[in-house]
């Protein structure tokens, strides 16, 4: 009697993942869908020095933001799971660090801001250190997600991140509509119109998981432990995946970095579906064992491949047609661009999937080390590769990193306990 017992509550686990992963993955697809639809404006509207400029304002927020997580976000994910009974203090502790944080960030903002834009408009350097008042909104919304996914609510969890995106195109709407629509008041909706799903995450946080500041200091000091080391994981995947535009906007012009983001925001479409594997994967890896989790890890990279492969098809064969219809002909010659970082996002979401069986084994160590040989290499290839020959040289470089990254992963992944006794599941 145990053991059908115990086959039905597996199955109905597998069926509970896959259902999850399932409207991640569709709300995923819809906020990619909206994310075109707002570039689609601001392309069309501003062209691609118009462009260049409101990605090089609105990118410091979010950058320096998830730069300065500490690691807490992770580190919260894998406490609520090991330690349910302690989530309300574990909650009320990365508040605290996050907002903390956030404060650092806009200092570390607002003084190297004119550093990074020195060949931008004093105006748009001016503006962006402004808007740095918005980086709290990014770490301290990011995590009060967390609970949500922590505790699966992810029916919850994939509205409020719809949302955020829907209210920035609503915004924009409203601006084209009333000819209003400028580079300042473009970039002040993208940073600000997302605020009220912030509220409305709080509300949801203190009425389902009751955060509390009752031990914040042991809290935060077990987030820390295990978050300080995960940290350099974070920090090294932030600066790996824009790190190609912090150098795109200090050695190129604003024309080519217009040209660079709506070539990278289409590519992007394609992660949609690693980024949607991930959030249900990672608190499902650390409630196994090992070897466990790393069959469940495993399963998940080859159903992503090839989802992701399969989209990918339409955007190689009919990519350059889309860029001069849709953004208009001054964004054609970036087609090669798009095909090269379209397989770069392939590479990448499938070595992040993979990543997760580390994370979900107490090895964020490992992962860190893997990040930072392939950020220690990124960094100079892509110089050297953007100086000779500019966007394609930047895309092909970023393309190669993410090959390297992802031979590391499967190597790790092979070599180490209990990762070599596993096969990989049909």
């Amino acid at each position: 009697m145990a053991r059908p017992t115990l086959q039905r509550l597996r199955a109905a686990s597998r069926n509970g993942s896959l259902i999850s992963i399932g409207q991640t993955l569709v709300t995923n697809l819809l906020i990619q869908g909206l994310n075109l639809a707002t570039g689609v404006i601001t392309a069309r509207l501003l062209q691609p020095s118009g462009r260049g400029e409101l990605a090089a304002i609105i990118m410091w927020p979010q950058f320096l933001g998830y730069l300065c997580t500490l690691g807490v976000p992770v580190s919260l994910v894998y406490f609520m799971k090991k330690q349910p009974e302690r989530q309300g203090s574990h909650i009320g502790a990365a508040v605290v660090l996050s907002a903390v944080m956030s404060v650092v960030a806009m200092a570390i903002g607002v003084v190297g801001i004119p550093f990074w834009l020195g060949q931008y408009p004093e105006t748009v350097v001016r503006f962006a250190q402004w808007c740095m008042l918005a980086t709290p909104l990014t770490l301290i919304g990011t995590t009060l997600l967390i609970p949500l996914q922590a505790r699966e609510a992810f029916i919850a969890y994939n509205r409020l991140r719809y949302w955020s995106p829907l209210l920035v195109l609503i915004a924009l709407v409203g601006l084209l509509a009333t000819g209003a629509l400028t580079v300042h008041r473009a970039a002040l909706a993208y940073l600000l119109a997302p605020w009220p799903i912030v509220a409305g995450t709080l509300i949801w946080v203190m009425r389902h998981a009751r955060p509390n500041l009752d031990d914040v200091r042991n809290a935060g000091r077990q987030l820390l432990g295990y978050g300080l080391r995960v940290w350099g994981t974070d920090l090294l995947g932030t600066l790996a995946t824009q790190i190609d535009r912090l150098l795109v906007v200090a050695m190129l012009s604003a024309h080519d970095m217009g040209l660079y983001v709506v070539a990278q925001s289409v590519s992007r479409v394609l992660g949609f579906i690693s980024s949607a594997i991930v959030p249900v994967l990672l608190p499902r890896a650390a409630a196994h064992d090992a070897a466990q989790g790393l069959r469940l890890v495993r399963r998940a990279a080859v159903l992503g491949l090839a989802l992701m492969i399969i989209a990918a098809l339409p955007i190689v064969l009919f990519g350059r047609i889309a860029l001069q219809w849709v953004y208009g002909p001054e964004f054609a010659s970036a087609s090669l661009l798009l095909d090269l970082l379209a397989a770069e996002t392939v590479v990448t979401g499938t070595a992040w999937i993979l990543s997760q069986a580390l994370l979900g084994a107490n090895r964020p160590g490992t992962l860190t080390a893997l990040q930072g040989a392939s950020v220690a290499m990124l960094v100079p290839l892509l110089y050297w590769a953007g100086s000779h020959f500019g966007l394609t040289g930047i895309g092909a470089a970023l393309l190669g990193a993410a090959l390297v990254r992802l031979a590391l992963v499967v190597l790790v992944l092979g070599r180490h306990s209990p990762v070599s006794a596993v096969a990989i599941p049909r």
